[in-house]
């Protein structure tokens, strides 16, 4: 929905986008598909962020930001200490709000 969101922030993505050792099913986006298209508006700023000790998202996030440095879009990745608590969403929230409000 590129035409609607010009933003993409992601804390502590949750597994589904892509097929993982554990989650293969019909609808994901093969690691190919996992990118902006030729022709299409890319997104503004896309961030996405996880903590290092995360143990419910587990490698999901660095695996969105791998594919996406394979496909060439341009993001903003970090981990910070913590788990999937709100520390690690509040520092996304900050970076992302710090960004999109310049």
């Amino acid at each position: 929905m590129l035409d609607t969101f010009a933003y993409i922030g992601a804390f502590s993505p949750a597994p589904g986008l892509l097929p993982d050792s554990r989650r293969a099913y019909v609808g994901q986006f093969s690691e190919e598909e996992f990118k902006i298209e030729n022709g299409k508006n890319p997104p503004k700023f896309i961030l996405i962020c996880t903590g290092n000790s995360d143990d419910v998202v587990d490698n999901t996030p660095n695996l969105y930001h791998k594919t996406l440095v394979k496909n060439g879009v341009d993001h903003m990745w970090y981990t910070i200490d913590g788990g999937h608590d709100f520390v690690v969403w509040k520092s996304g929230l900050y970076n992302f709000v710090k960004r999109i409000f310049k």
